[in-house]
């Protein structure tokens, strides 16, 4: 029992001190922690934690490519905190027109899913798998957009 409450102690890769800025060092860090988490869960609490991890890499994520610029004439700065209203604008921004509109509702799709598993008391493994595999398509999707746009 105590090595494996050392185990997942040492598992834990979505903490992230405050006022560092986050990589695509630290999103893959967390992505692995996520697809850790997700091969030990086997009960209601811990897929909720596969959806809540998701949230956090998703978050992560968005914090990376996140630029002011991306706030609409007259919108008030989005604060850290406010991680909807910024990973909205980050879609609405790098998939823009459209020919992008299912690829937005795709990725506002997988918010709304891993909030889902975070949240609902009905979820199973396969939610937490979606959620998780929801999540790692959405980070690869944001890194290939910003390799398009020359960001990396």
């Amino acid at each position: 029992m105590f090595e494996e409450l050392e185990r997942r102690k040492s598992a834990v890769t979505d903490w992230h001190p405050e006022g560092e800025t986050e990589s695509w060092t630290s999103v893959e860090a967390r992505l692995n922690g996520l697809k850790d988490r997700l091969e030990s869960a086997h009960e209601l609490d811990d897929w909720q934690d596969v959806g809540r991890r998701a949230r956090e890499v998703l978050i992560a994520a968005t914090n990376v490519v996140f630029d002011e610029a991306m706030i609409a004439a007259g919108g008030a700065t989005l604060q850290k905190a406010n991680a909807k209203a910024r990973f909205d604008a980050v879609v609405d921004t790098l998939a823009e027109g459209s020919s992008h509109d299912a690829l937005r509702e795709l990725m506002k799709a997988a918010w709304a899913l891993v909030q889902k598993v975070t949240h609902s008391n009905g979820v199973t493994r396969v939610d937490a798998f979606v959620a998780t595999q929801s999540t790692i398509v959405i980070v690869r999707v944001l890194q290939e957009i910003e390799r398009a746009i020359g960001g990396v």
